[in-house]
């Protein structure tokens, strides 16, 4: 997590933060200078079922196509937010909106720049994108958003949660149900960071995601990862495939074709040895 130091965001109303950042005057940047950073990305994919990855890709590839289609005829999409963090400018709020403007050719962009701490960056990024103004994200980017939130509030649930701060709140501004952020709350303290790998935390602030808490299965699930992280990585991206085959053909479809694809592999395996050992057996 952030140093404490970079924890007073705790002491901020996250929605009058927001509100400030917006109402600042916008003004053009080059897009050379807007910095991209895993951390300050809510909609990490990743945090989606494997079989609804496939079409978030698919939203995030049309919206943006739409963005780049209404900067045609000149005009300005809606300003991008940027945290100026020790010196560098951090996109926000805006990621599919920077990339309409370079796929249209743009050399900048209107954008609403804040002097802000990592923190409040953070926790802006997070809140920003459940508005529901923008491209919907998945109740599980949602829900990790308060999750993060919720953390930072409470020094990873070391206290309590600052005055005039509820859970029903928070679960309206993140999106996520109010149950689940009492779940959340609960759970909080239970967290030892040691149990997860990097992979299992957020890129920003390096607590564990929430959906490899919520059941600790996430240490079960590494016993069974292919080694290597090229080898994973690759086993995600099939498997987010294999997601959208089985919305389109239907699950006992695709479970009858695993195993035809089964008994051909072990056909072909059996066949193979049959040849062998008739191989061998000639040699004597």
């Amino acid at each position: 997590m952030p140093a404490s130091g970079e924890s007073d965001v705790a002491t901020e109303r996250l929605e009058a933060l927001l509100n400030e950042w917006r109402a600042i005057p916008p003004q053009h940047v080059s897009l050379g200078r807007i910095k991209q950073a895993d951390a300050y990305q809510p909609r990490n994919v990743r945090l989606a079922p494997y079989k609804q990855r496939g079409r978030l890709e698919e939203a995030s590839a049309e919206h943006v196509a739409d963005l780049t289609a209404k900067l045609s005829d000149g005009r300005d999409l809606e300003p991008l937010l940027l945290a100026r963090v020790d010196g560098s400018l951090y996109l926000i709020d805006g990621h599919h909106r920077l990339t309409a403007y370079r796929r249209a050719g743009r050399a900048s962009a209107p954008a609403r720049i804040r002097e802000s701490t990592k923190a409040e960056a953070l926790m802006a990024s997070k809140a920003a994108n459940c508005d529901g103004v923008k491209l919907p994200m998945h109740v599980e980017q949602r829900r990790e958003a308060a999750w993060q939130y919720l953390a930072m509030l409470t020094d990873n649930g070391r206290r309590e949660l600052p005055p005039g701060v509820s859970l029903r709140a928070i679960a309206r501004i993140f999106g996520a149900g109010k149950d689940t952020v009492a779940r959340m709350r609960k759970k909080l303290p239970e967290v030892n960071p040691k149990d997860f790998t990097a992979a299992a935390c957020d890129p920003g602030t390096g607590w564990p995601q929430w959906k490899h808490v919520r059941g600790n299965t996430f240490r079960d699930l590494q016993l069974e990862m292919p080694e290597g992280e090229r080898l994973a990585r690759q086993a995600e991206r099939l498997a987010s495939k294999l997601g959208k085959e089985i919305d389109r053909y239907g699950l006992d479809a695709f479970l009858l074709s695993l195993r035809l694809l089964r008994n051909e592999a072990i056909a072909a395996e059996a066949e193979r040895l049959s040849q062998k050992m008739a191989s061998e057996d000639g040699d004597y």
